[in-house]
């Protein structure tokens, strides 16, 4: 797994673990904590803190890593002595995060109505889904509401009736332009390629092959 920005030293990190007065010793007790005092806006980034013997106990049971949010985050176990945890994360200007590992190997259910983020997907579940897992075994996901999009939720709950996988792939809709945004613009991208149909809403559009 390779991360695409190296980290800034602009960026404050420290790791607060707990002491051994206060509290037993558990998998992931320590926390890694982000801090940014030059009010600039930290998105997907890398970052590396030196591992505990706990931290590095929870890493190698593939236990997930999640932010002050509840989300898992990407992260890798770096070699070393002492070993490294690398992790992507956010941080707003001013902001504290703290990171830690979870006590279970089941993460809470992930949620990105955005498709801003990337998530470890199952390793049981990554042959059903090639075309959308990264060599690293990560996945962009974006989740759809029944409540906000009732026909694209019914679309997918079809699909899964008929495949048992829950999920579409989903890419841009343009070809060599910006992202369309309009009907028209859907309509101009699928007359000058070779879609073989167009969903807008109710209305569906699909090209004479005869």
């Amino acid at each position: 797994m390779a991360f695409c920005r190296k980290q800034l030293f602009a960026i404050v990190l420290c790791m607060t673990s707990a002491s051994a007065s206060a509290q037993p010793s558990v998998p992931g007790s320590e926390a890694f904590v982000l801090r940014d005092f030059i009010g600039r806006i930290w998105r997907n980034e890398s970052v590396r803190f030196p591992a505990s013997a706990a931290q590095f106990q929870s890493a190698q049971a593939g236990l997930p890593l999640v932010g002050p949010d509840g989300k898992p985050t990407l992260y890798q176990v770096v070699s070393g002595k002492p070993a490294s945890i690398e992790f992507l994360a956010d941080l707003d200007p001013f902001e504290r995060r703290d990171y830690r590992f979870a006590a279970t190997a089941e993460p809470a259910a992930a949620t990105d109505l955005a498709m801003m983020q990337v998530f470890q997907i199952r390793e049981a579940k990554r042959p059903l889904i090639p075309a959308v897992t990264h060599v690293d075994g990560s996945g962009r996901l974006q989740t759809v509401s029944k409540s906000t999009n009732s026909l694209y939720y019914r679309l997918i709950d079809m699909f899964r009736a008929q495949t048992g996988v829950p999920m579409l792939l989903n890419t841009s809709f343009n070809e060599n332009e910006p992202v369309v945004c309009e009907p028209r613009e859907a309509l101009d991208c699928f007359l000058r390629t070779k879609m073989d149909m167009l969903v807008m809403g109710n209305v569906v559009l699909s090209r004479d092959l005869t």
